[in-house]
């Protein structure tokens, strides 16, 4: 089946239709050369621009629900986690997921990119980008950031929002945040066996309603499967997938019948693979299956029937 929080997968920006438009006319309304804000909410994500003071270094500690990227924009900067010191340059960056603290020393006057984000919406994008379900792991990370993508014209329109003056108009503050965790998703993507491991509870639950999703699906039984509490197991995709279980395994029933609709040897009734797919009403059903395909299960099989 293909969830529903499931995108786009190429390395582009998710942005509304309007968005360049009206962030340019933000930027010539707004900006002053003179005075640069160096602070701002995009949503759920914490950004500022940080200038280094002499000999004072800046220092970040994750949590588990926050993380922190550290991005260059000018000179190289060194790193002092847990491990060693590693030095990051100019279009690079450092994600700091672990929970220790990490400091950054950088010459005087040196600014720096600091994103502070939620771990959640990170892990649904990442999920979508690379189809599988998978956690922002607990660790230090430094990587190179490509110039021409995604998530660098996101950290561009992010810098030009942070040197306007007054507050980010609300839809665009909504596009930005929302192509920041894409950006990032994509960006961690090519790490993923290090920075994105996958969340094997998760998987285990996909593989099982995936096999037969007309079986017993409860998240008693989904619990039992996996060998971990319901409530941490709820927890678990939420964090991955941004739903609740009993939507995926909906979901899953729901491309079932949408299936066998659409081949040529389905003789059940409608009202009989609702009852089939345990749904409480016929009426129930179609409402369902009509916001997930956007039509209902009778143009579905009458159009499977004319081609």
């Amino acid at each position: 089946m293909h969830l529903a929080l499931d995108r786009d997968h190429a390395d582009v920006d998710i942005v509304e239709p309007g968005f360049e438009r009206r962030l340019g006319d933000a930027m010539a309304a707004r900006t002053d050369p003179s005075l640069v804000a160096k602070r701002a909410s995009v949503g759920a994500i914490d950004a500022e621009i940080r200038c280094f003071a002499s000999h004072r270094p800046i220092k970040l500690t994750a949590s588990a629900r926050r993380a922190h990227l550290l991005m260059p924009l000018d000179e190289a900067v060194v790193v002092t986690a847990q491990g060693g010191q590693e030095r990051i340059a100019a279009g690079s960056a450092f994600l700091a997921a672990r929970k220790e603290a990490v400091s950054c020393l950088g010459p005087a006057d040196a600014r720096v990119l600091l994103l502070h984000f939620p771990r959640v919406p990170v892990q649904i994008a990442a999920a979508a980008r690379i189809r599988q379900p998978c956690r922002l792991a607990a660790v230090d990370f430094a990587f190179a950031l490509e110039q021409s993508s995604g998530f660098q014209k996101a950290l561009a329109r992010l810098t030009a929002c942070l040197s306007m003056r007054g507050d980010m108009d609300a839809a665009l503050r909504q596009c930005l945040e929302a192509d920041l965790y894409a950006g990032l998703a994509a960006a961690l993507a090519p790490y993923s066996a290090t920075v994105l491991p996958v969340a094997r509870s998760v998987q285990r639950v996909i593989a099982y309603v995936s096999a037969d999703p007309l079986g017993d699906c409860s998240e008693q039984e989904l619990a039992r499967v996996t060998g971990i509490t319901m409530a941490a197991l709820q927890r678990n995709f939420r964090d991955c997938y941004g739903m609740p279980m009993t939507r995926f395994v909906q979901e899953a029933r729901l491309d079932w019948v949408h299936d066998r609709l659409n081949g040529p040897h389905e003789s059940r009734s409608i009202s009989q693979l609702a009852t089939d797919i345990r749904f409480p009403s016929g009426s129930a059903f179609a409402r369902a299956y009509q916001r997930r395909f956007g039509e209902g299960p009778s143009r579905t099989r009458a159009r499977a029937v004319r081609g």
